[in-house]
């Protein structure tokens, strides 16, 4: 019985799990026309043939590339003509264009970003989002006192991404019906 149970796990060992996604690095939140480097970090079996790399945002194919051909990565969509394509992540062959270096971090670029690495024998897929931030060109907050001793607050915020949630609250008293006008 130990030794059906040693041959089951040597087995198994020698089947490994495939391409694996050891880290994907996409930072929550980026400044608005930083630079930014979006890396799928992965790792292979010695088995794993045809091995292709994919970047979607939202779920669009914008990134593709394939080790061992002579093209370059190709690049579609939003990220045309707006990545680094000599930025290299790694000296291995494998994964030296595993990851996307963005030039200018823009508001348009928020959202989810999946990376796919793929083999003939095996897939791992990761998605996380990055929201890119645009801090208030402009903020004024100012108290108004009207004829009728009703108190406005007024809040103005320019220039900011994403769109802020405001609210007013009070510890002293209950406000009823606050107005937001974005």
């Amino acid at each position: 019985m130990n030794t059906l149970i040693l041959v089951i796990f040597v087995v198994l060992i020698h089947l490994g799990t495939g391409v694996k996604i050891h880290k994907l690095d996409v930072p929550e939140i980026i400044h608005f026309g930083h630079p930014v480097i979006l890396d799928c970090d992965f790792t292979l079996e010695t088995n794993d043939q045809e091995l292709v790399v994919k970047w979607f945002f939202n779920n669009t194919l914008v990134y593709q590339w394939i080790p061992g051909t002579k093209k370059r990565p190709q690049v579609s969509g939003i990220l045309k003509d707006r990545l680094n394509l000599e930025y290299v992540a790694s000296r291995d062959a494998n994964s030296v264009h595993r990851a996307l270096h963005i030039l200018k971090a823009l508001p348009d670029l928020s959202g989810d970003y999946t990376c796919s690495v793929s083999t003939m024998q095996s897939e791992d897929i990761e998605t996380k989002t990055m929201v890119v931030l645009v801090l208030a060109k402009s903020l004024k907050l100012q108290r108004i006192r009207g004829d009728d001793g009703v108190i406005e607050v007024q809040c103005i915020a320019e220039g900011v991404f994403p769109m802020p949630q405001m609210t007013l609250s009070s510890l002293k008293r209950n406000i009823t019906g606050p107005e937001v006008t974005t």
